[in-house]
């Protein structure tokens, strides 16, 4: 343009003059830059791998309590076949009594078909079966006095029982 004066722009006042010329404000930019480093570190979070157990042991996967001695079956989401639960386990040298099966352990296994529970537990978490469709042997002993919502919801064993009240030993588990 005749008149007109040469100017060196800079990064910052090129990405300043293509906001004006688009209509974009500053604090969209920031905004953009902000979701941009959530994502950034979002991203690096979730690419370390998490370890949801202590210790796996004879095909089945623990959480191990330190300080009692206990350990609890915790999520793997491909038990198969016949699962035979010990009443306890070693690890590090240490013995641990196994007292629970944690929520959601064993949910979605569907090539699961039977388990075995010993005398040392206690506790059957929320959801422990729940969708073992293939599941249509439970052996659980009267020393379980605590089983969790819909533990064996969708299992075959489940599915194949009696409309009405439905009781393990003591525990109500379906009606």
């Amino acid at each position: 343009l005749p008149g007109a004066k040469a100017v060196q722009l800079t990064s910052r006042t090129a990405r300043c003059f293509a906001r004006r010329i688009t209509g974009q404000k500053e604090t969209d930019k920031t905004n953009n830059d902000m979701k941009n480093l959530l994502l950034i570190i979002i991203c690096t979070l979730f690419s370390f791998t998490a370890r949801a157990y202590d210790a796996y042991l004879g095909g089945i996967y623990y959480n191990l309590n330190k300080n009692d001695k206990t350990a609890s079956v915790t999520y793997y989401y491909k038990y198969t076949g016949r699962v035979v639960i010990p009443e306890s386990v070693t690890y590090d040298k240490e013995t641990y009594s196994v007292t629970s099966i944690g929520n959601y352990a064993f949910t979605n296994c569907n090539d699961l078909t039977s388990i075995s529970i010993p005398n040392s537990v206690t506790s059957i978490g929320v959801c422990a079966f729940e969708n073992c469709t293939g599941l249509n042997s439970i052996s659980i002993p009267s020393s379980v006095t605590y089983i969790g919502g819909l533990a064996f919801s969708n299992t075959g064993w489940y599915n194949s029982q009696p409309d009405g009240l439905l009781y393990l030993d003591k525990c109500l588990i379906g009606y």
